[in-house]
């Protein structure tokens, strides 16, 4: 969660930036409050910017292998087998049971999975077309 936050920090910084500042004086002038500001201009400008931070989270977050590895590659003091992330599972299928067809098997089954999550946020952020 917090290995990224600086990055998507400058993301948003950088997304916050280039919303046009007569928008929101035009929304102040009408009499917008803050929050339908926020609500109405800013967020639909940022939308793209929210989609972005959101699908690369989640590949992120499905592609976690080195930090639970090294955590708990040795039996001494390691959790070993007790934190189970998929990436991990694949790799001990793979290379340590030498199941590579099971571990093939369970890398396409996450590549779709990861697959359809991202789709399902494309869809749910899709701009509505008139």
């Amino acid at each position: 969660v917090w290995k990224m936050l600086g990055y998507y920090i400058i993301v948003f910084s950088v997304g916050l930036k280039n919303i046009p500042d007569t928008y929101l004086e035009a929304a102040e002038i009408d009499g917008a409050t803050p929050m339908n500001r926020l609500r109405f201009i800013v967020l639909p400008l940022l939308k793209p910017i929210i989609l972005f931070a959101v699908v690369m989270s989640t590949i992120q977050f499905f592609n976690v292998f080195a930090p639970v590895y090294v955590l708990t590659a040795s039996a001494q003091g390691a959790p070993a087998y007790d934190l189970k992330v998929v990436v991990t599972e694949i790799y001990r299928n793979g290379f340590q049971y030498y199941r590579m067809g099971y571990a093939g098997a369970q890398s396409v089954v996450l590549l779709l999975f990861v697959m359809t999550m991202i789709t399902l946020q494309f869809l749910a952020f899709r701009e509505q077309e008139e």
